[in-house]
């Protein structure tokens, strides 16, 4: 959004969703907004306001255009304008139980912006291995971690075996190299309700962790999180670990 000629406008930069305004998508031209337009991007709604305080009101339906719109687009009820509002529909931010102390509430949000970026930048990417170097570079960035590693999928697949995942991608801190966790665990994970697992002091444990160079097994916390999209089908996995003697991982 920029300030031209004395009016606010919106410019779609080439995204591959596009953007909606009052139903319409626009192009690569500067187009004027009033207020209590409706901007949609990325199945979301966000109503244009030219005063802060409008934009927290009583809940009403974005006007979506009826040739456009889905059946849940035209029947879901939401306050498109109050940003406040809309964390009440984001479990990532709340979970079932709201956070009472605000600084799990101020790290939730934090991190919820940073995955934001991070989607931003997954869109502009052109090349898979880009894409990749990205991820890891944001986990590297935001998470404390010794080895990190990312796996993808086979294509063309809809259900997946521990065998169907390949690493994609590595990070490794001073001598301590990357390695595979064992399947069995990898096929806990990939299940259709295969949810994060974060596990702590299991150094020795062969379960959670292969053998090192030496024969030993070193890993003392890990996480393995499935990635999904938001139809819940597999991609890939994010395989986390810190050995012993370094602060393990936690949920955060």
């Amino acid at each position: 959004m920029e300030w031209q000629g004395g009016v606010w406008t919106i410019i779609d930069q080439g995204s591959r969703n596009g953007t909606i305004v009052n139903g319409q998508k626009i192009g690569d031209q500067p187009h004027p907004l009033s207020h209590g337009d409706v901007i949609e991007i990325a199945g979301f709604a966000i109503t244009f306001m030219r005063r802060i305080e409008g934009g927290v009101g009583d809940a009403a339906s974005p006007k979506f255009a009826s040739s456009q719109a889905t059946d849940e687009q035209l029947t879901r009820e939401i306050d498109p304008g109050a940003i406040t509002d809309r964390r009440r529909f984001s479990s990532y931010l709340h979970g079932a139980e709201r956070a009472s102390d605000a600084s799990v509430r101020d790290s939730r949000i934090a991190a919820s912006h940073r995955l934001l970026q991070l989607a931003f930048t997954l869109a502009r990417s052109d090349e898979a291995s880009q894409s990749i170097e990205s991820v890891l570079e944001e986990l590297s960035q935001n998470v404390s971690f010794e080895t990190a590693g990312l796996y993808l999928c086979a294509t063309g697949k809809t259900t997946f075996a521990p065998a169907d995942l390949m690493l994609a991608g590595a990070r490794q801190s001073g001598a301590r190299s990357y390695r595979r966790p064992p399947d069995s665990l990898i096929e806990l994970v990939i299940q259709p309700d295969g949810q994060a697992i974060l596990v702590r002091n299991v150094v020795g444990d062969e379960s959670v962790a292969t053998e090192n160079s030496r024969g030993e097994l070193d890993v003392d916390s890990l996480i393995l999180a499935p990635v999904r999209d938001h139809e819940s089908r597999l991609w890939g996995l994010i395989h986390l670990t810190t050995r012993e003697g370094a602060a393990p991982l936690g949920a955060d």
